[in-house]
């Protein structure tokens, strides 16, 4: 019989990624201990419960124990009976991995989770990870703070993991838009060519320099322009930042704001770059 498994309302998510900056963007948290796994959501902050996954154990009541059986080098008994348990027991954990891994992968899917955090005992999370498909245990996170979902920073510390492991990726990220765009490939580096680039189309995702201020225009066709272009025609738009995250998202791309390391490959570059769909 399967491990059973509690599962609690998720009222109240919305299914729209493409709404999200990258702050928020949903994962998940997986808290494993010896006797149950809890599966958590988190996103902007706040962490719901969604599954408990708990564990079976096997009932050795009805055992005795085995012979003893020397090894061929003649030295350490070994009780026959005992090492059939250690399989058994080895066995049993690699169902209950595969159950949960099942349980991760299914709510993975419903809640669009990008990240998934995974603590506790490493001797289960590391069979966990493995058990979970290709594209899971690529964006898995491993915590050895064998954190527990009573403890009231929990959402504290799944925050900071994530800025974390969100701060390494946006630096790649930087660095592989920036040699797009210089390699004149899929890329747009600088406010007047990303700003065209929205206005045509093109734009996958948008990069930018959360600490600063864009300024340009609107034009009478509703297409934006950086400051000093198209002078005479259109009106300045004070909140012109707000205008492209709105342009990317309703053409289905994404945005990403970024800081530190990441933020500082763009000072030549108005502070912006952004990945083109061709």
């Amino acid at each position: 019989m399967p491990p059973p498994v509690e599962l609690f309302s998720t009222h109240g998510r919305s299914s729209s990624r493409s709404s999200s900056l990258d702050e928020g963007r949903p994962a998940g948290v997986v808290l494993v201990s010896a006797h149950a796994a809890e599966l958590l959501d988190w996103q902007f902050g706040d962490l719901r419960p969604l599954a408990r996954v708990t564990r079976e154990f096997a009932d050795d009541r009805g055992e005795r124990p085995g012979p003893l059986v020397t090894n061929s080098a003649g030295t350490r008994p070994v009780t026959a009976a005992r090492d059939q348990r250690s399989r058994r027991e080895r066995d049993q954990q690699m169902r209950w991995m595969e159950q949960v891994a099942a349980e991760v992968l299914h709510l993975a899917d419903e809640q669009d989770w990008e990240r998934i955090v995974i603590s506790g005992d490493e001797r289960l999370t590391r069979p966990l990870v493995d058990a979970l498909p290709t594209r899971l245990r690529d964006v898995a996170l491993l915590d050895p703070r064998h954190l527990q979902s009573d403890h009231p920073a929990l959402a504290m510390d799944i925050a900071e993991r994530l800025r974390q492991d969100r701060a390494g990726r946006n630096v790649d990220l930087s660095r592989r838009v920036r040699a797009a765009a210089l390699g004149a490939q899929r890329g747009a580096l600088g406010l007047s060519e990303v700003v065209a680039a929205l206005n045509e189309g093109r734009v996958e995702q948008v990069i930018y320099d959360s600490a600063r201020r864009y300024t340009g225009g609107i034009g009478p066709d509703g297409s934006l322009f950086a400051d000093g272009e198209r002078l005479g025609l259109g009106t300045q738009e004070p909140r012109l930042l707000e205008r492209i995250v709105e342009r990317a998202l309703d053409a289905g791309g994404r945005v990403t704001p970024l800081d530190g390391p990441a933020a500082s490959r763009l000072a030549d570059a108005d502070g912006i770059a952004a990945l083109l769909r061709w």
